[in-house]
């Protein structure tokens, strides 16, 4: 469970679950239940999310292994990793950016496309339509709530205990950014000016840290593949 508390931490300091949320805290006209709505519904979509992989997984986990470690299946893991890899290592490459988001590109990070979202957001629809986009966006590039998945797959607990401490995990997930919004909705705009700053660092980080993550897993997988196919074959 340890393990599990530190990875929902970890998930906490993401783009969806603290820049996005700051972004929301600072908007002019904040109003609580925006940031309520927001957090309930990236909540329920990484809950759902995750209850489909544990669901998936339970079944198909023992036919997954074999089809993992089969020729073609080292074959696509090698693919997949070195894509991947590739991907991480040059990431933040002006041609790359240039390649992925046409010629219009600038060194505006994600947080600033986030924020033109939700620039004068005035309805509900907004909020959660953002949240939605965010999951979407994020999930594959979310490795501890990835290893919290499969970790809670291979337990040996009932599927009701998996799902209540699925649960739990997405609530930590958000613990950072509540205790921020008691703060913000506590001291008004007092300390906007360090809230923006705290914002910024912690977009910075977060764009500069996710390629690394992703890289590094993408870096065994590769290996696990080649070791497989080449030198243990």
């Amino acid at each position: 469970m340890g393990s599990l508390i530190l990875l929902a931490l970890i998930d906490s300091l993401s783009i969806g679950t603290l820049v996005i949320p700051l972004i929301l805290l600072l908007q002019p006209k904040l109003k609580r239940g925006y940031i309520a709505t927001y957090a309930l519904t990236l909540g329920l979509f990484y809950f759902a999310l995750g209850t489909l992989l544990l669901l998936g997984l339970g079944s198909l986990l023992t036919p997954l292994s074999k089809a993992v470690d089969s020729q073609a299946g080292l074959w696509v893991q090698l693919v997949i990793g070195s894509v991947l890899l590739i991907w991480a290592l040059f990431y933040d490459t002006a041609p790359f950016q240039r390649m992925m988001h046409g010629k219009n590109w600038s060194n505006h990070d994600g947080a600033q496309r986030w924020e033109a979202r939700l620039a004068g957001s005035k309805s509900i629809a907004t909020i959660i339509s953002v949240a939605l986009l965010a999951g979407t966006f994020e999930a594959a590039t979310m490795a501890p709530y990835l290893a919290a998945i499969a970790t809670l797959a291979t337990s040996n607990n009932p599927l009701i205990i998996q799902l209540g401490i699925l649960a739990i995990y997405c609530v930590i997930m958000f613990v950072p950014a509540m205790i921020l919004a008691v703060f913000r909705f506590w001291s008004g705009q007092r300390f906007d000016h360090g809230l923006l700053r705290f914002k910024t660092w912690a977009a910075k980080q977060v764009t500069e840290t996710t390629p690394w993550i992703v890289g590094i897993i993408a870096f065994f997988v590769a290996r696990y593949a080649v070791y497989e196919l080449f030198v243990a074959r």
